[in-house]
């Protein structure tokens, strides 16, 4: 147990180191953010851990523990425009119950290219990837961790399954969720009651991304998603269903969210007030809107950013079946 815990910790601090180095030397800066915010953005699906203070003092000013550096970066992409790439390797929070794959705590690295493309961040984990496989590589006997990850549009996927052409279901304006739902009874998917867009798109991943054993061997980079599934990306311009968004997965994980990051404050808005009904509709307690990050927006260039889950990347290249092993405390 103890020669466990003293391995975990050395290949934990080298991971770190070779994070570091690896944005680092790209001329990347690295930003502290904040634990502690008065409020996280709004979004349906991730919830924040509230503090109990008592004192009325620190209540008014910090009520939540991040969920993402997400904001705070943000702020200082459009307070600080000679700032082009950034990066914050931070502890977060989500008020999930915990699982094989989710800690409440857990790390996370968040990234920022101004003037980059979804593109480079899937070039940059390819290559951060390679970099941690090396770093550990005494740990896994296996080396699938070489290699470019394959791209994958999310209509592609959900047809491999399903045989169903899911923008055949989906506008920039509408969700036609009672006819999809009618075309996907021969899939026999295994949703809840009462399913959401997010509910049948996760279903189908799981079983396509997360069970074919080619999928489990290499990275897969699903692009294109639905519209309604970008928070904060921005809409496509030449297909409005879709929004600039990607993701990775690997060895039945999702690791990697990027977008092409959303820089109207009006559009941004209007989303975080959707997300806010549809937190209310699930009885979950809403989230002011963060008016500074908001005006933070409109002086941003075009920028792409991404949030990878560490714990759950070393899972992957080590092959492990629970996320508790990949931490040490």
């Amino acid at each position: 147990m103890k020669q466990n815990l003293y391995h975990n910790i050395r290949m934990h601090a080298r991971i770190c180191q070779v994070i570091r180095q690896n944005f680092i030397s790209d001329d990347f800066v690295e930003i502290d953010p904040p634990i502690l915010l008065r409020t996280n953005l709004p979004e349906t699906y991730v919830d924040p851990i509230y503090l109990t203070e008592t004192d009325e003092t620190v209540a008014h000013a910090v009520t939540q523990l991040q969920t993402s550096p997400e904001s705070y970066m943000k702020k200082i992409l459009g307070q600080c425009p000679e700032l082009k790439n950034i990066f914050a390797l931070t502890h977060v929070f989500r008020n999930d119950p915990p699982s094989e794959y989710h800690l409440i705590e857990f790390l996370m690295l968040e990234w920022y290219r101004v003037g980059g493309t979804l593109a480079d961040i899937a070039d940059d984990f390819d290559h951060l990837r390679d970099n941690i496989s090396t770093a550990v590589q005494n740990e896994t006997a296996h080396s699938n961790a070489t290699g470019k990850a394959i791209h994958m549009s999310l209509s592609e996927a959900f047809h491999r399954y399903t045989k169903v052409n899911l923008f055949d279901f989906i506008s920039s304006e509408d969700v036609q969720l009672d006819d999809l739902l009618v075309k996907l009874k021969p899939a026999n998917l295994a949703l809840p009651s009462a399913p959401t867009l997010s509910d049948i798109v996760d279903c189908v991943i799981d079983t396509v991304l997360c069970q074919d054993e080619l999928m489990m061997k290499q990275p897969v980079v699903v692009h294109d998603w639905p519209i309604q599934m970008g928070a904060l990306a921005r809409q496509n311009p030449d297909v409005p269903a879709y929004a600039e968004r990607i993701e990775i997965y690997w060895r039945g994980l999702e690791l990697l969210n990027a977008f092409n990051e959303l820089t109207c404050p009006d559009e941004q808005r209007d989303r975080f007030l959707k997300a806010n009904e549809e937190r209310r509709l699930r009885d979950k307690n809403t989230l002011p809107i963060d008016t500074h990050f908001l005006a933070a927006l409109g002086p941003m260039s075009t920028t792409v950013g991404a949030a990878l889950g560490i714990d759950r990347l070393l899972m992957a290249i080590c092959e492990r079946s629970n996320i508790r092993t990949a931490r040490h405390f």
